[in-house]
């Protein structure tokens, strides 16, 4: 049950409160402790500051990529997909440096899109884009070379010969 003290005026007390009356004081203890660190040596206390977000910051970065990326799609549902649609993309592994390639080739192919014709450099930077999203994706050239097939030939879903 809760204890009920009176305070002075005439208030009750729950025991929430004289818990946190008590504590305040050791709160405050360590409180003035640091703040006086702080104060005294402001520019060792900048430097730990900043080197602890640096140290958190790379172990993040580790963390990240020292593990394989996990897959969004529960196992159960990604053998059932598999099942039913047997080629599976595996696509560009994730890490920091493929998503910056990625994006940079990505801006490059809208540049090229928005373009109203094509010139004998603007073919040549899509080669380049091509090779290097190839180098992140080996399946990517076979990927497209199926797409040019479907687009060309839209009536033989599947070739059995």
């Amino acid at each position: 049950m809760n204890r009920k003290e009176y305070s002075s005026n005439g208030t009750i007390k729950t025991t929430a409160m004289i818990t946190a009356q008590k504590v305040v004081p050791a709160y405050n203890r360590y409180y003035e402790r640091i703040k006086a660190f702080a104060q005294q040596r402001p520019k060792k206390t900048i430097v730990a500051m900043l080197l602890f977000a640096t140290l958190n910051f790379l172990l993040m970065v580790y963390v990240v990529n020292s593990r394989p990326a996990t897959s969004l799609i529960p196992k159960n549902i990604e053998s059932a997909i598999m099942k039913s649609n047997q080629r599976k993309s595996s696509g560009a592994p994730f890490s920091i440096s493929n998503y910056m390639k990625i994006t940079k080739l990505k801006d490059s192919l809208d540049y090229l899109i928005k373009l109203p014709s094509l010139t004998k450099s603007d073919s040549l930077l899509f080669i380049r884009i091509c090779d290097e999203y190839s180098k992140l994706d080996p399946a990517f050239s076979k990927q497209v070379k199926e797409a040019i097939h479907k687009k060309n030939n839209p009536n033989h879903e599947n070739d059995n010969h």
